[in-house]
C-alpha cells in the first residue's frame, strides 16, 4: 500500500520504472504489488498532473536460483551439494 496525496486520477505506478497494477483506494491510498522484474529503486506515481516519486528507494530482494544439484538422486537423509544464487540475507 502506498501512502501520499494527489492520487485521484493516477494513470501509472512503477517501481524503478517497472510498471505494475495498482488500485486508487482513495485520494491518499493506493494498492500495489512489485512486478515481475522490479529492481531496487525509486516508486513512482503518474497522473495528469505530473509525476511524484517516493523520498527513498524500495529495496526489492532477489529470489534464490538453483543452477545446478548433486548427487541428482538419494535416500532420505542423504547429503546434497546446491549451486546458484541468492542464498544468503
Amino acid at each position: 500500500m502506498l501512502t501520499g496525496s494527489g492520487f485521484s486520477g493516477t494513470s501509472e505506478v512503477t517501481f524503478d520504472e517497472v510498471p505494475t497494477s495498482f488500485l486508487v483506494d482513495s485520494d491518499t491510498r493506493i494498492s500495489t504489488v512489485v512486478p515481475a522484474g522490479a529492481r531496487t529503486g525509486s516508486i513512482r506515481v503518474t497522473n495528469a498532473s505530473g509525476s511524484g516519486t517516493s523520498p527513498s528507494d524500495f529495496l526489492v530482494f532477489s529470489q534464490p536460483t538453483i543452477s545446478a544439484f548433486a548427487p541428482s538422486r538419494g535416500i532420505p537423509g542423504a547429503e546434497i551439494t546446491i549451486n546458484g544464487a541468492g542464498f544468503t540475507g
